[in-house]
């Protein structure tokens, strides 16, 4: 998904862990934040979405979507 974006002309910005993801809100302000389920289970991108509610930003979290594919 990130070739594509940077295809397109996109930035894209990856973070890793909750406090870089907040961090990378309040420092780049982005349109668009695509929420990958965290590889330990920590956190979810409802904790983030909430997180973004007065930000004006798009959030799109694929973790369920993830999470049904890989159960068929």
């Amino acid at each position: 998904m990130k070739r594509h974006f940077l295809r397109y002309g996109f930035e894209v910005i990856e973070s890793t862990d909750k406090t870089d993801v907040f961090l990378s809100f309040q420092n780049n302000r982005p349109d668009l934040v695509i929420i990958w389920p965290s590889r330990d289970g920590t956190w979810d991108g409802l904790e983030v979405a909430q997180q973004t509610v007065n930000c004006n930003i798009f959030v799109i979290d694929v973790t369920q979507m993830l999470q049904k594919m890989l159960q068929l």
